[in-house]
């Protein structure tokens, strides 16, 4: 589904991404280990367009998007839940959710994704007349995924779901992540720095270290590798 070859991205003048080739295929869970400041964030918002000095190769579904602009990619069915969620604070829980289909006509689709995601997360329900900028994180972590969902992704990219939740939550959001990619087919990478969890749920792992692939593999042959198991798993 994506194929990303020899992709290298700036910060200014600033490399941060270096030659990166990845592949994700279709209704896989993939997920990005790696540390502080090796990349992780830069690479999914290459993949979307927002940072814009990069050069390579980025294939979607056999389409080219080196040259698609970022607004674009949502109707293509490529979406990002980005890291510290990004609501608006001051909207409610329901206005956040159908920002998320704000670019799609289709008003029966928006409002059965709209039921789907309120399946998904029944605490927004309770919520829905809240200013998401009041809820807990949790909550605020839900409405940020549920928001991306609204605009039924094809492929789904989410940056560091678990920052910053009680472990009771994280297992929530994961077991969501699982549900959403058996439901409905659809396509996920996570960015995630705790890899026990991520690697739990993947099908197969990549680690980006200081801008380079460093590793990669099944999430089963990552969990016994010994360099994982050192430096991300603590053991």
């Amino acid at each position: 589904m994506l194929k990303i070859s020899n992709l290298n991205a700036y910060y200014g003048d600033v490399q941060v991404l270096y030659d990166v080739n990845l592949e994700v295929n279709d209704k896989e869970i993939v997920t990005i280990l790696g540390s502080n400041g090796a990349g992780k964030t830069t690479l999914m918002k290459t993949i979307c367009g927002i940072e814009t000095k990069r050069s390579g190769v980025i294939e979607f579904q056999g389409e080219n998007l080196m040259k698609v602009p970022a607004h674009k990619l949502v109707t293509k069915g490529i979406t990002l839940a980005p890291e510290g969620r990004h609501l608006f604070p001051e909207l409610t829980v329901k206005e956040n959710l159908l920002l998320g289909a704000y670019a799609f006509k289709d008003k029966r689709k928006i409002n059965d994704t709209y039921d789907w995601v309120l399946t998904l997360f029944p605490r927004l329900k309770e919520r829905l007349i809240q200013y998401a900028g009041t809820m807990s994180g949790g909550e605020q972590q839900m409405c940020a995924i549920g928001r991306v969902l609204m605009s039924n992704p094809k492929f789904l990219m989410m940056d560091e779901p678990s920052l910053g939740l009680a472990p009771n939550i994280v297992d929530t959001v994961f077991d969501v992540i699982t549900k959403i990619n058996k439901e409905k087919g659809i396509t996920i990478v996570v960015v995630e720095q705790n890899a026990n969890i991520a690697l739990q749920t993947a099908d197969r792992g990549y680690v980006l270290e200081n801008g380079v692939i460093g590793m990669s593999g099944s999430a089963q042959s990552m969990l016994e590798s010994a360099d994982i198991q050192k430096l991300y798993l603590g053991l």
